[in-house]
């Protein structure tokens, strides 16, 4: 199957070029959602969770630049880019949530 996002950032850390450009392209893509999220809405903390909120500094230090990058300017130091606390346990209890809202 697919590599999971623990998989590809474990080939990033040995140094595969392949998973040094997924995690490049996933940080410019996410970056540019992000900044656009932070320019619509100017929250103080945006939280990312699922496996992504578990990479580490090869994922999450270009993805807080690309994020500064495309957010609105006269927003910088006014947000706040962090992993949840709930690491990959977040997707279940979203999944909970929505099961006890329906």
């Amino acid at each position: 199957g697919e590599p999971t996002a623990q998989e590809v950032h474990a080939a990033a850390e040995a140094g595969d070029a392949k998973a040094r450009r997924v995690l490049s392209e996933t940080a410019e893509h996410l970056g540019l959602a992000i900044g656009n999220l932070i320019t619509l809405l100017c929250p103080e903390k945006v939280v990312i969770g699922g496996g992504v909120s578990l990479m580490g500094p090869l994922l999450w230090t270009p993805l807080r630049e690309k994020t500064a990058k495309y957010a609105f300017k006269p927003f910088a130091g006014r947000w706040e880019l962090v992993p949840s606390a709930l690491g990959e346990a977040v997707v279940v209890s979203g999944a909970v949530l929505l099961g006890l809202r329906a």
